[in-house]
């Protein structure tokens, strides 16, 4: 199948389809003319990557699951990982926005020190990283397993510093 042909039972604009090929991640065949001709398992191939772009995935781990480098469990884990963090931090937003509007802040008169500390990932006292700066705090090793060691949900390898939400260590 051509590249407008392609796009149309993707969905997904050609330009984007042209940079997966230009990343490794699509290899369609040439005809003797030199275009582009698409199989039914590249469109399957580009479908996969398209759900996995929504949910978030990198490039880099979209290589990496391609080469055999990386399971997509552990990637799912990961982002997984990565989307309760941001679902933490959009929480920090949320909590900031609603406590401007309810004390009526005015440009002029906000306090910008005391809502960006409120903005700021929590720390562990007295954990320092090498380089002073502290240890923040990850999604839950109960349901993900642990970011620094890569052990599994529940247990750490000895030694390993990393702290999640809840306390568990």
């Amino acid at each position: 199948m051509t590249s407008k042909e392609m796009e149309a039972r993707s969905g997904v604009p050609r330009a984007n389809i042209r940079y997966y090929e230009a990343e490794g991640l699509l290899a369609p065949a040439r005809s003797g003319n030199g275009y582009r001709d698409y199989s039914e398992e590249d469109l399957r191939t580009l479908e996969k990557i398209k759900l996995l772009r929504r949910l978030g995935v990198t490039i880099e781990a979209l290589r990496a699951l391609r080469d055999g480098r990386a399971e997509l469990s552990a990637v799912l884990d990961r982002r997984l990982a990565e989307v309760g963090g941001e679902q933490a931090a959009l929480g920090r937003v949320e909590r900031v926005c609603g406590d401007l509007r309810r004390t009526g802040a005015t440009f002029t008169g906000l306090d910008p020190g005391r809502y960006l500390a409120d903005l700021d990932a929590p720390a562990l006292p007295g954990r320092a990283a090498p380089g002073g700066r502290r240890h923040l705090l990850r999604p839950c090793r109960r349901r993900t397993g642990c970011l620094r060691c890569a052990a599994p949900p529940g247990g750490c390898s000895p030694g390993c510093s990393m702290r999640c939400w809840c306390g568990f260590s």
